[in-house]
């Protein structure tokens, strides 16, 4: 999806809350802005918004000379889904459907945004999404394929998100399940790294994809390309993959909550849906 005003403007508040999150003095943070509005400047709006915020987060992490700047966040959401772990594979046990349920929490998770700016309560999006109906709902089409399927690619996005979609790849029964990581620190974004620590690879393949907040196939890995052209069925989570992603003509399944107006607005459903569609009918 191509990019809107608003899309700019929310990168930029995004850049401000995170330069106000660490700190910095209202000189230095000027002094960013500065460089900021140079490289906007050259900017146009046949750019998907993942690709500003790539552009964006890299001047602000290059300027401020911190590689991870939400390391502890990050961190800190993977332990607090770690601690429930075992309570939530107990919810999905009792289920009737138990894949339903798993992919289900697993949406839930992409409320762990750092990027939007939203409020997070983890906890009661999960109670929310187990109890209320999607505003697009192809959760049947999905799973029919995910029967049929020798190769799933699982493009994951946030931290303490990705705890959930680990719980989740635990009843998916596809022979080969790829997950997909980003290959530098962006925002709250699961990498290498954090994928490492909650024991991703021990329910998947790990493979890095691309440096920025959300997938940009022309950006992205010779790895990545491979199992994107390749695989039998495609999930992606979260925001920035949709804005990546959703134009391309390969099928993929989305899952994700609209935690902004324009995507909301994109798809055609009310801020703070629950989704799971499909670019393809």
């Amino acid at each position: 999806m191509l990019s809107s005003p608003e899309c700019l403007t929310c990168n930029l508040n995004s850049m401000l809350k995170t330069m106000r999150e660490h700190g910095l003095s209202e000189k230095e943070t000027e002094r960013i802005f500065l460089e900021i509005f140079r490289q906007t400047a050259k900017m146009d709006f046949s750019l998907t918004p993942v690709e500003i915020g790539r552009i964006l987060g890299k001047i602000v992490t290059g300027e401020m000379g911190i590689e991870d700047l939400f390391r502890e966040e990050k961190v800190r959401s993977n332990d607090e889904l770690l601690s429930i772990y075992d309570d939530l594979k107990k919810i999905i046990e009792k289920s009737e459907n138990k894949l339903l349920t798993a992919l289900k929490l697993s949406v839930a998770g992409n409320t762990i945004d750092v990027g939007p700016g939203h409020e997070i309560n983890i906890n009661e999006t999960m109670e929310r999404v187990l109890k209320h109906d999607f505003a697009i709902d192809k959760f049947d089409l999905l799973l029919e394929e995910l029967k049929n399927a020798k190769t799933l690619l699982y493009i994951g996005d946030n931290c303490g998100e990705t705890v959930l979609d680990k719980l989740c790849i635990e009843y998916i029964n596809v022979p080969e399940i790829v997950y997909v990581v980003r290959s530098e620190p962006t925002l709250n974004d699961v990498t290498m790294k954090e994928a490492k620590e909650i024991g991703m690879d021990s329910v998947a393949k790990v493979i890095e994809g691309t440096d920025g907040p959300g997938a940009i196939l022309n950006e992205s890995t010779d790895e990545f390309k491979y199992y994107f052209k390749n695989a039998d069925v495609i999930i992606s989570k979260g925001q920035g993959n949709f804005e990546g992603l959703s134009d391309l003509k390969r099928k993929i399944y989305f899952l994700l909550i609209a935690k902004c107006d324009v995507i909301a607005k994109y798809i055609g459903v009310e801020k703070g849906s629950f989704i799971v569609t499909t670019n393809s009918q």
